[in-house]
């Protein structure tokens, strides 16, 4: 091991140096899937909306209204396979607006679908060195639709197809505000290292699938963070130690 007393000391290009090799180690992969839905009737459902790291997108399909939950702004897109910079939907050619109920959520209400297709959402232009936290929103306020959901998949460019843990949406009861148990559901993904990130909303139980909107946010590395702290803390203490030699 080179000699720390005979190295040049420069701590912004060692921080580059640990990030960038953070980012380069860090295999592309899902990390992590989880499904939640208010089966217990939680109306504190808009707090598991994440505010966590910084806001690429937030997008409410189905209306073109602007709906703020849990201090994000899901800009409203009403039309059938929306799409904008960042995202692409294909399948969903058809949109449903909280079936005209006055009061309605109006974000988790209001979608774009498909009859007999399977809707898909892509999210594009992630960086691969980076890490995105991707959540996905159901609803079903109809009467008509009690389903389990149990075919919806994620994949990356990089990683094939896996299941999205099951769910149950709809509850039997029309038009129910707020929200009844079972009416809602959201869908969280953590991706690392890709530069797309796809899911495929198959429904359940006869029913077809929908989107109701979705958001992404970058999520920083706090391990890599912290690795860059703790490397310059203890450089600069071996080199206050050197020069009092």
């Amino acid at each position: 091991m080179q000699d720390m007393k005979n190295t040049t000391w420069k701590p912004h290009l060692l921080a580059l140096s640990i990030l960038g090799a953070g980012s380069l180690a860090s295999d592309a992969a899902i990390n992590s899937v989880t499904s939640f839905n208010n089966a217990g009737g939680s109306f504190a459902y808009q707090s598991s909306l994440s505010t966590a790291g910084t806001l690429v997108d937030a997008v409410n399909f189905g209306t073109s209204a602007n709906i703020v939950a849990n201090g994000i702004t899901f800009t409203g897109n009403a039309s059938g396979n929306p799409s904008g910079a960042n995202y692409a939907v294909t399948g969903a050619a058809s949109v449903d607006n909280g079936l005209s109920n006055p009061g309605i959520d109006d974000l988790f209400f209001t979608e774009a679908w498909g009859n007999a297709t399977v809707p898909t959402l892509t999210v594009s232009n992630l960086n691969p060195g980076s890490t995105y936290l991707i959540q996905i929103l159901h609803g079903e306020p109809r009467s008509c639709c009690t389903a389990t959901w149990t075919g919806n998949t994620v994949a990356t460019n990089v990683d094939a197809a896996q299941n999205v843990p099951s769910f149950n949406i709809g509850n039997g009861v029309n038009g129910q505000n707020p929200p009844g148990a079972n009416d809602i559901a959201i869908v969280t993904a953590e991706v690392t290292g890709v530069t797309s990130f796809t899911y495929a909303a198959t429904g359940g139980n006869g029913r077809g699938g929908s989107l109701a909107g979705f958001q992404t946010r970058l999520i920083p590395e706090p391990s890599a963070l912290g690795l860059v702290g703790l490397t310059l803390g203890t450089l600069m203490f071996r080199r206050r130690r050197t020069l009092r030699r």
